[in-house]
């Protein structure tokens, strides 16, 4: 299958309040990792999930298992924390994604170390251990990548769904409606920090 912004336009839908077009939701991308062995590494004692969170659910998040790893969203900035993505990524690799009100954050973590990290609607705006090192998925999916590239249009839902294509596309972790109605794990948010 070949994974393109569109394939991820029904999570970012899943997570948009449209009555005010509000989007605000984080979600990491696991690689290789079942949702009970991400649970353990944090600690957590997981429960079982009834879908993902809703919106206005600040206080938990749901995980998932996909073909290539796990996938965590919830609505809130907590699963896009620094140190919960570093200490998540030893000897794997995760995305640490979030989208929000003014600002957004797209990391790619690799062995405990972050190599890649943008603003989801700049992603010419490259940091890291390794900035380039994803340059040839942006690339593919139609993403800004230099200072001179014209990304008019390239912000809101069009830069959402190419961060969530690109997080499936560098992890493996590609989650679709159907993993959903599989059994999945839920834990609370204030039990991550």
């Amino acid at each position: 299958m070949t994974i393109s912004p569109a394939t991820y336009t029904w999570l970012v839908d899943a997570f948009t309040d449209h009555e005010i077009e509000l989007t605000m939701f984080s979600a990491m991308f696991v690689t290789g990792l079942t949702p009970v062995e991400v649970f353990q590494r944090l600690g957590l004692a997981p429960a079982p999930a009834d879908g993902f969170p809703a919106l206005g659910d600040m206080d938990s998040f749901a995980a998932y298992e996909t073909d290539g790893g796990s996938v965590l969203a919830a609505v809130g900035w907590e699963l896009s924390d620094y140190e919960l993505g570093m200490r998540l990524s030893v000897d794997t690799a995760i995305v640490s994604l979030y989208i929000g009100v003014n600002k957004d954050r797209f990391t790619y973590f690799a062995d405990g170390q972050e190599v890649t990290e943008f603003e989801v609607a700049f992603p010419q705006g490259r940091s890291g251990s390794d900035p380039d090192r994803l340059v040839p998925h942006l690339q593919r999916l139609g993403m800004p990548v230099d200072e001179e590239d014209d990304d008019d249009g390239f912000y809101g839902r069009a830069a959402s769904s190419s961060a969530l294509a690109l997080a499936a596309i560098v992890t493996g972790a590609h989650l679709t409606p159907a993993h959903l109605t599989r059994p999945g794990l839920t834990g609370t948010m204030a039990s991550l920090l």
